[in-house]
């Protein structure tokens, strides 16, 4: 209508993906079949398959299920991975510090890629992405992406990222140590608040900018 003020309208983009098939459909027939995964594509999906915990395991998303991990197989031709649906991400506690009796797991720990060590090309690449400037920068731009929700709380922001650092932290460790990605559940949750104000950090020595605390959950609900 002339004349009338604007409403900013918020809304959430998402992308549709074509010819992906649910992930528990496609590992029967592979169960059933191991001869339909060639050597050069089980490890094409083995790759696939760690990237996509690295993710979950930075955004402490622990609503990975074979209903919402997507896999598009082509015998020979072709194999990718779509991870939809991260509604649980980004929690602002450690879950299982919060309840007393739920349990919060990665479901991804039980098949063999999360069992087998990484794989080579990614694990370097991870080793060589991560460190004190990157952590900076990846809260910085998760802080800026926060501010378009529809609650903007500062203190929110601030416990999410304590939980974000925490989990990039032990996923470093678990690199550099060389351990397989199943060891991440193996880890104490942890909280990581910076040490430095605004600016952002010139070499690679963690305990210099960031400040680690254990996870206290002696106050955990029933629920």
């Amino acid at each position: 209508m002339a004349g009338a003020a604007a409403t900013a309208i918020v809304v959430s983009l998402q992308l549709f993906v074509k010819g992906y098939e649910s992930a528990q459909a496609v590992f029967s027939r592979w169960d059933y079949d191991p001869s339909l995964l060639s050597d050069e594509e089980e490890e094409r999906f083995k790759y696939l398959f760690q990237k996509m915990i690295a993710l979950d395991y930075i955004i402490r998303n622990t609503d990975r299920h074979m209903d919402n991990l997507l896999i598009r197989h082509v015998p020979g031709k072709v194999i990718e991975l779509a991870a939809i649906d991260n509604g649980l991400a980004f929690p602002v506690k450690h879950p299982e510090c919060v309840s007393r009796f739920r349990t919060f797991p990665f479901r991804w720990t039980a098949y063999r890629w999360a069992q087998q060590p990484w794989n080579q090309g990614l694990r370097e690449h991870l080793l060589t992405s991560i460190n004190p400037a990157f952590l900076h920068d990846l809260c910085h731009e998760l802080k800026v992406l926060f501010r378009h929700r529809h609650i903007n709380s500062r203190y929110l922001v601030f416990s999410q990222m304590r939980v974000v650092r925490g989990q990039v932290w032990n996923l470093y460790e678990c690199l550099t140590k060389n351990e397989p990605p199943a060891g991440l559940i193996m880890k104490d949750p942890i909280l990581v608040t910076r040490r430095y104000h605004r600016n952002r950090p010139t070499n690679n020595n963690w305990t210099q900018w960031f400040r680690v605390r254990r996870c206290d959950n002696q106050n955990r609900g029933c629920c």
